[in-house]
């Protein structure tokens, strides 16, 4: 009996691995879940892994056009470096005030009508009881 533990299995087609796309909330009712399908319109994906993660590489030509994905393989041990994120002033402001017990700035006009559907009244009186 042989066993293989860790193994990266990796595949390689001149011709191109077809991007995969996921199509279970295509139709959804729900806003997050379509409000996501937006935001990763563009992102692609060429292999899923099974209890482990999977990669690719993706290239451009001179252009800047995406080339075809001729390798794909599995990753027992994925990295991914996260970019530093300097947060908004605002939103700062706002953890700061949130985190002193502050009274909470009155909302702009703009987001107003929105805060009313969310049942929410932004003077620090939290859900509004009807």
């Amino acid at each position: 009996m042989a066993y293989a533990f860790q193994t990266r299995i990796e595949l390689e087609c001149a011709d191109g691995f077809y991007p995969r796309s996921d199509l279970s909330t295509y139709q959804s009712d729900d806003f997050e879940l379509r409000l996501g399908d937006l935001h990763y319109r563009d992102v692609r994906e060429y292999a899923v892994g099974r209890n482990t993660s999977a990669g690719w590489q993706e290239r451009r030509d001179a252009t800047n056009d995406p080339l075809p994905v001729t390798r794909v393989w599995t990753d027992f041990l994925p990295q991914q470096e996260v970019e530093r994120v300097v947060p908004a002033r605002s939103a700062s402001s706002s953890a700061w005030r949130l985190s002193l017990g502050l009274p909470f700035p009155e909302p702009k006009r703009s987001v107003q009508p929105w805060i009313h559907c969310l049942n929410f009244t932004p003077s620090g009186g939290g859900v509004r009881k009807e």
